[in-house]
């Protein structure tokens, strides 16, 4: 538990048992709810987890804990890690987080949460994650060059909310994630401006720059490192949106859309339930 807060950075306690206690056969979910709450408790009151409640208006009710590590988590995973304490990536101060981003990280653990489960159950093999922090890291961030319809170039940088690479039935998957939460205008009147286009405009210009390959396939095994960016969104309408917004920016098949309705681990990976620019229909992302 301690080690999956750790790599989510933060998570609520349905999407703790979502990924660590799976439903077991005859076992009545409340009595299964029951003892991870207090389990959370015990690892709450001993100092390995912090917990805090989620801000919510009178009309939404109760909304579940939060829980993120604490001081008594930083030595035992650095021995689990085989490293020293000052090691771990985390201060105290990680855990007053601002809930406007908070909000954005928990939405994406759903996505993130659902793919991890959907992978052990259909005995695919996830190879490796890297979230938003980690794609924010000089290491990893990287630079390309859009113009507009005028040609005037514009410098964008690349961060997706995630990128993991899967191996299902002997193929790979490489996929960026973006999480949108409605927030974000999807095409300004103004080129250059941060909006969705502009982020479309800049994957394609990411993958054409030869970057990505550098970055994502440092070995040159793949003769064309393949690429896809997943968006998930808030609803139906807003999909519609962003797929437009994609096409008209002549994004092609790499570019695939659903809804955080549509996801689960049953869904995510296997079922038709993905959009993607440029074609009809729903797609499956693992064919």
């Amino acid at each position: 538990v301690v080690k999956a807060v750790y790599t989510h950075r933060a998570m609520t306690t349905p999407q703790i048992e979502a990924l660590l206690f799976p439903p077991e056969n005859g076992q009545d979910h409340r009595t299964k709810t029951s003892r991870v709450r207090h389990r959370l408790k015990m690892l709450f009151h001993h100092g390995y987890l912090f917990r805090d409640e989620q801000p919510t208006k009178l009309s939404e009710g109760r909304k579940p804990l939060v829980y993120f590590i604490d001081q008594q988590a930083v030595p035992l995973l650095a021995e689990e890690y085989a490293v020293f304490p000052e090691d771990i990536a985390w201060k105290p101060k990680d855990n007053n987080v601002r809930w406007i981003f908070l909000d954005h990280l928990l939405a994406t653990n759903d996505v993130r949460i659902a793919i991890e489960v959907a992978t052990k159950q259909h005995g695919y093999a996830l190879h490796r994650w890297l979230d938003d922090m980690t794609l924010k890291s000089v290491e990893m961030r990287d630079s390309v060059e859009i113009r507009g319809p005028t040609g005037v170039p514009l410098k964008v940088t690349i961060v997706p909310d995630g990128y993991f690479f899967l191996n299902a039935d002997g193929y790979d998957y490489h996929y960026f994630l973006e999480v949108d939460m409605g927030t974000e205008t999807a095409k300004s009147s103004k080129f250059g401006r941060r909006d969705f286009s502009r982020k479309m405009l800049g994957y394609q210009a990411y993958y054409e720059s030869g970057l990505y390959e550098e970055k994502y396939d440092p070995e040159g095994k793949y003769d064309k490192l393949p690429m896809q960016v997943l968006t998930v969104t808030t609803s139906e309408a807003r999909l519609a949106t962003l797929k437009r917004v994609a096409e008209e920016a002549r994004a092609g098949e790499q570019f695939c859309f659903t809804t955080f309705g549509r996801i689960s681990p049953e869904t995510v990976l296997t079922e038709p339930i993905w959009s993607i620019a440029g074609k009809d229909g729903l797609h499956s992302l693992i064919w």
